[in-house]
C-alpha cells in the first residue's frame, strides 16, 4: 500500500474482467468471440428498439450551451437554470427529467 495501491488484486481482476466483456460485446459480430467461449456479457444491445416516427417527433433535445464554464459563467448559468425550470413548470404533463441508464441487477420500477 506504500506506493498508493488501494485496490486487491482481485478487485482489478474483475474490473478487467468487466472491460474486457463490455469491450467485446457491443455487437452481434463482436459477440461471437464471447459466445464461443460460453461467456455472456450484461452489455447486450439486444434489448434496443427503434422508436416510432410520431413517438420521436415528439422528443426536443436543444443544442448544449457554450460557454458554460462553473467559474467564469455563473450568471450565464444561473439564467439557463431559469429558464429550464420555468420552461418545464408550464408543461408540467409534457416535461420529463430521465435518467435512461442501465442498472444491472436493481429494480427501476
Amino acid at each position: 500500500m506504500a506506493l498508493g495501491i488501494h485496490n486487491t488484486f482481485s478487485e482489478i481482476a474483475e474490473a478487467q474482467n468487466v472491460a474486457q466483456l463490455a469491450r467485446l460485446s457491443p455487437t452481434e459480430a463482436d459477440g461471437q468471440p464471447l459466445t464461443r467461449l460460453n461467456l455472456t456479457s450484461t452489455f447486450s444491445n439486444k434489448r434496443e428498439r427503434t422508436l416510432p416516427h410520431s413517438i420521436r417527433d415528439r422528443i426536443l433535445v436543444p443544442p448544449l450551451p457554450r460557454n458554460m464554464h462553473q467559474d467564469y459563467n455563473q450568471g450565464r448559468r444561473k439564467a439557463l437554470a431559469v429558464a429550464l425550470l420555468k420552461t418545464a413548470a408550464s408543461m408540467p404533463y409534457s416535461v420529463a427529467f430521465v435518467d435512461a441508464a442501465k442498472y444491472p441487477n436493481i429494480s427501476t420500477m
